[in-house]
């Protein structure tokens, strides 16, 4: 995955766990005896969320530590940007492993 796309995903990840996020709590709100669940799903969300806000900050943070010109920028991403971001996507995949077994805990 491009560092693009991975930074991405998880703008786009953190908007819809903050929609249900907010559909968990009005949820939790009208029916009390689900408030167990609900709020184990609702943390592990939460940490995805904090995680996916992170992976982007340290997306960010490492693209324009590689600035300058294309050769510069071959050179930086050569020696340690793709090492970076490549460790980025490992700890970003681990989380998608969450989040794919919450999904699954919800199903039940």
């Amino acid at each position: 995955m491009e560092p693009f796309s991975v930074a991405g995903t998880c703008i786009a990840l953190v908007g819809t766990i903050t929609k249900v996020t907010t559909v968990l709590a009005g949820f939790i709100h009208d029916v009390r005896s689900a408030r167990n669940e609900l709020d184990a799903v609702s943390r592990e969300l939460t940490s995805i969320k904090t995680y996916c806000s992170i992976v982007v900050v340290d997306t960010e943070k490492t693209l324009t530590k590689n600035d300058g010109t294309s050769l510069i920028k071959a050179a930086r991403w050569a020696t340690g940007g793709k090492e970076e971001i490549g460790k980025l996507r490992l700890n970003l995949e681990a989380h998608k492993c969450n989040l794919d077994i919450t999904l699954n805990f919800w199903e039940l």
